[in-house]
């Protein structure tokens, strides 16, 4: 997160959580007094950044989103971003030919302005070879009218960046060949194969030979939309991007101190024993963190469903969880994010509460039956390689064991009635609409882990439970 004052005065400040994603060099430039508008510029960088055109064929990006208040207000607003059609120099943007920017009036319902944008480089990069990227002097146009302000006001903006990664539109295989695991996907009620979804409308059908079987779904069902015919499910065919991380206690820190304080009363977890590290300053009136590395623990659905939209990103769908973990690859039975069945469990903490924390031991890839979660991103230290770095096949970190992901399930009608929109008032409302999938740290044994498991699908996360995490998705 960056912060500036203007009168459309500057004043930074950093904040930096995830693989050392950091904004910089923050100004203000361009301003058109006629048409209300000024550019925000600045550079953001960070660490581990790839793109390849081969094997998965994708990239990680930077979700760059702001908010804005008068200097005499206490009420944060979200900052949009000019939009034309979503390429990003169209849209009043500048940057360099290494860079790509992209956004979408889908992220902000009704305007023509988007939450945020989408930055990545254009060119191939590779891990160990390229540790850091940097991409400078990017511009975003933003028209400043649009929230009601004016040429004369004071103003104070925050600019925030959030490490995503690009999941392609393709095929891919739902469940396991022949695996056990608890209430799988599988092509039919008789046959545990793989079911392969091949469209957005894949899925759709039930007691047809080789049709998908939800355990849990009354039978004949559908993933199309009961209010919006011809509207589907997410069931992960098409493109979208991913955070790389768990949610951290850092970035929830941020988002608290610029609620208002009735709200971020209602939205705040308190500190307890499973490392759940926010605190409160009742003299000073913010909340702070000694761990801004470790995942947010102890969060209820209520609270992410709050977080996303305030970050302008959505849940994400259980078939979509499962597409990041595989991509199209073969779903061999009883496997894990990183594609084998074989975990090496944590056992022993290194530099703890350090932004450099990990594991004791360096072969460790997963975090089960431990009784502490582990800072985000920490198996990345070890050797280049999926299997290694407990990575999923995109590139997406800790989607077996560390915290429980919270995803929308669709084995209930609430849940499949979700259309993947980033609007809040598009998602479900039903608590029965989510579920968990994954594992955690508190998992007694391996199984929960395996990607086809659906053990935890009917989670109540009405409370806040500490094994409990999540991570946003948007789609393009």
């Amino acid at each position: 997160m960056k912060r500036i004052v203007i009168s459309i005065l500057i004043l930074i400040t950093t904040s930096t959580y995830a693989n050392n994603i950091t904004i910089s060099n923050i100004s203000l430039t361009g301003k058109d007094v006629v048409a209300k508008t000024i550019r925000v510029k600045f550079d953001v960088s960070w660490e581990n950044s790839w793109r390849t055109n081969a094997g998965p064929s994708n990239w990680d990006a930077a979700w760059i989103f702001a908010k804005v208040r008068k200097k005499t207000s206490e009420d944060w607003a979200n900052v949009g971003f000019s939009y034309i059609n979503g390429t990003g120099l169209a849209d009043g943007h500048l940057y360099d030919t290494t860079t790509t920017v992209i956004n979408s009036v889908a992220h902000l319902s009704g305007t023509n302005f988007s939450r945020g944008v989408m930055v990545y480089s254009n060119t191939d990069l590779y891990p160990g070879i390229t540790p850091m990227v940097s991409h400078s002097n990017i511009e975003l146009e933003w028209n400043y009218l649009q929230i009601g302000l004016s040429d004369a006001d004071s103003l104070e903006i925050c600019l925030f960046a959030i490490e995503m990664v690009y999941i392609p539109e393709g095929s891919f295989p739902l469940g396991s060949n022949l695996g056990t695991e608890q209430d799988k996907f599988q092509q039919s009620q008789i046959y545990s194969g793989v079911y392969s979804i091949t469209s957005s409308t894949s899925g759709s059908s039930a007691n047809l030979p080789n049709s998908l079987y939800i355990p849990g779904a009354p039978s004949p069902w559908t993933l199309e939309n009961s209010l919006n015919p011809g509207q589907y499910y997410p069931n992960g065919f098409k493109a979208f991007y991913c955070m790389k991380h768990e949610i951290t206690q850092g970035q929830y820190t941020e988002y608290l101190n610029k609620l208002s304080p009735t709200d971020a009363n209602a939205r705040y977890m308190g500190s307890g024993p499973y490392r759940e590290g926010i605190f409160y300053n009742a003299a000073f009136h913010y909340y702070y963190t000694n761990s801004p590395h470790l995942p947010l623990n102890s969060l209820n659905i209520d609270d992410l469903k709050a977080y996303l939209a305030w970050i302008g990103l959505r849940p994400m769908s259980e078939m979509e969880y499962e597409k990041v973990c595989k991509g199209p690859a073969s779903a061999p039975a009883n496997s894990f994010a990183w594609g084998t069945s074989l975990p090496f469990p944590l056992n022993g903490i290194n530099n703890f509460d350090a932004a450099n924390e990990i594991p004791s031991d360096s072969l460790a890839n997963c975090n089960y039956s431990f009784p502490l979660p582990i800072r985000v991103g920490s198996f990345g230290n070890n050797s280049p390689g999926r299997f290694q770095t407990g990575a999923s096949y995109y590139g997406v970190m800790e989607l077996s064991g560390n915290l429980a992901e919270i995803v929308v399930n669709c084995h209930t009608p609430a849940g499949r009635d979700f259309l993947g929109l980033t609007y809040p008032i598009y998602f479900p409302a039903s608590n029965t609409a989510y579920g968990l999938r994954g594992g955690s740290f508190l998992s007694n044994s391996y199984d929960q882990l395996y990607v086809a498991d659906r053990s935890q699908i009917s989670f109540d996360l009405s409370n806040r439970e500490p094994h409990v995490g999540a991570r946003g998705v948007i789609s393009f």
